[in-house]
């Protein structure tokens, strides 16, 4: 584009700002190189002394200023706050981290775990609450000798009698017709514990999706959908185990319990979600003795609270779990407390918990064998369970960690 020197003189006083267009630009320096007149009128420009703003003019390019600056502050607390409000948000939708409600349960959870790392016994001792450890006290006492009972129900699966602990046929679906195959998938991945070896043999051969062997055990896959959605497949590991009532493949958690215990399969019947006829017939009488046994127990263990007021209860209850830490602590045990998470609760539950990554420690080396569970109510804290896996640590002297 070519200009004349008259709009190139024009053009000069935004030429030097730098706000002309790029085009504009190239079209004066091209206009320049030809042009001795235009170069020399721009140098007589650039030479001329720029003129001091006025007061009012830094006044108003002060607050201009001040006005970007604030206008960027704002942007940036606003984004703060909807990144913190996003996170929230999703905290509350899965139960984990800080969220809307548990602002409270977090602090006092924190001045709970950082007493008891301190070692300041006494003080975190205070902060628990024992009214729900005294209604479940109250509760076990009343129940009677029948509420220990193991009630089995009969149902036929193909021409054989097995029998069913209470409750446990309603997890069927109503609205489903079973074959006996269906009932024996069910129990394959579901709460079945005992399982045929014909019936187990003939499943992995002609109806699992994957077997896999390790060692003794065999994992089986299924797929599952539902509406013609795929979930997630589900599997289930037996292993198996020869009786004097036939061959069974056996649910992995009631193996290993049989691994490390020197009882035999029928000592632990009760644990048997559904067992076989001639089982239940010879388990029965040690189910009932067993009922026995936990009652007494139950009476024995809670019977000191029968007559207490929970002002009584809480006093007692606080000085022996305050023994109880004291003697952890004298034994090297210390508890190091880590982060804190919100741990949703069942359904059924208004409140959720507070997931506490604390560990009891002793030399380096952990001892919980998974994170205190607790709940905080009205700034008091409920200690809801762990476990220890050094064999002599007493469950007494756990139980300042299994409160409710």
């Amino acid at each position: 584009m070519k200009l004349s020197c008259e709009i190139v003189k024009d053009l000069l006083p935004l030429y030097m700002d730098e706000v002309c267009s790029p085009e504009s630009r190239k079209a004066v320096e091209a206009h320049m190189k030809a042009c001795e007149s235009c170069r020399k009128a721009l140098e007589a420009e650039m030479e001329l002394p720029q003129p001091e703003p006025s007061p009012e003019a830094l006044q108003e390019k002060k607050r201009g200023t001040r006005a970007l600056w604030r206008m960027r502050l704002t942007m940036l607390l606003s984004a703060m706050a909807i990144i913190v409000l996003c996170v929230l948000l999703y905290n509350q939708s899965t139960g984990q981290g800080l969220t809307f409600t548990n602002w409270d349960d977090i602090y006092y959870a924190k001045k709970f775990a950082n007493h008891l790392e301190a070692g300041e016994l006494e003080e975190a001792a205070e902060m628990i609450d024992f009214r729900g450890s005294y209604d479940r006290t109250l509760y076990f006492l009343s129940l009677d000798r029948d509420s220990y009972s193991y009630e089995f129900q009969p149902l036929e699966i193909g021409g054989e009698t097995w029998y069913f602990i209470d409750g446990t046929v309603n997890n069927f679906d109503e609205d489903k017709e079973y074959t006996d195959f269906l009932i024996w998938e069910e129990l394959i991945f579901g709460w079945g514990d005992v399982i045929p070896m014909d019936v187990w043999n003939d499943y992995v051969e002609n109806h699992a999706e994957k077997a896999t062997i390790y060692g003794s055990a065999t994992r089986i896959t299924r797929e599952r959908r539902s509406n013609n959605v795929f979930l997630p497949d589900e599997s289930a590991l037996f292993y198996p185990v020869q009786t004097s009532w036939g061959e069974f493949m056996l649910q992995d958690y009631l193996w290993e319990v049989l691994e490390r215990s020197e009882k035999t399969l029928a000592d632990y019947g009760r644990l048997f979600h559904q067992m076989p006829e001639n089982m239940y017939l010879e388990v029965k009488d040690a189910l009932d003795e067993y009922a026995e046994e936990q009652y007494r127990r139950t009476q024995d263990t809670y019977g000191y609270a029968a007559d207490m007021t929970l002002e009584e209860y809480s006093d007692y209850s606080r000085q022996k779990y305050l023994k109880g830490l004291e003697e952890l602590y004298a034994q090297g045990y210390t508890l190091e407390a880590g982060g804190i998470r919100e741990l949703a609760s069942p359904s059924n539950v208004p409140d959720r918990m507070v997931l506490l990554d604390a560990d009891l420690m002793r030399d380096g080396e952990s001892f919980l064998e998974f994170p205190l569970r607790i709940d905080v109510v009205d700034g008091k804290v409920v200690l809801i369970n762990c476990s220890c896996k050094d064999p002599y640590v007493s469950h007494e002297l756990l139980q300042p960690f299994e409160i409710s």
